[in-house]
Order: structure tokens, then sequence, then C-alpha cells
């Protein structure tokens, strides 16, 4: 094997450990969970609906 491939093998390896790295870092925070609907088969909406 040619000397650059394996450098260029070696960047590539590293930044795909690095990004999974990343990613488990972000994975790790503690974020709430994203609200749900308010009533089983109910979509939240983005436009307020009108109550009669």
């Amino acid at each position: 094997m040619r000397r650059p491939t394996l450098i260029v093998l070696i960047v590539l390896l590293s930044l795909l450990v690095g990004a999974g790295i990343w990613q488990l870092q972000l994975a790790d925070q503690d974020r709430g969970p994203f609200p749900g609907p308010t009533s089983p088969g109910e979509l939240p909406s983005l436009t307020p609906s009108p109550t009669p």
C-alpha cells in the first residue's frame, strides 16, 4: 500500500471515530423529551384551532 493512501485511510478513520464520539456525547446530554400530543391520536398543529 502506498504511503499517501495509508495516510488518507488513517485520517478518514480518525474523522469517523471523532464523529462517533461526538454523537455519543450529544446523546448523553440531559434533554427533556419532546412535547407529545395531548391525547392519543391528536397531533399538535402549527395553527391554533378555533374554540367554539
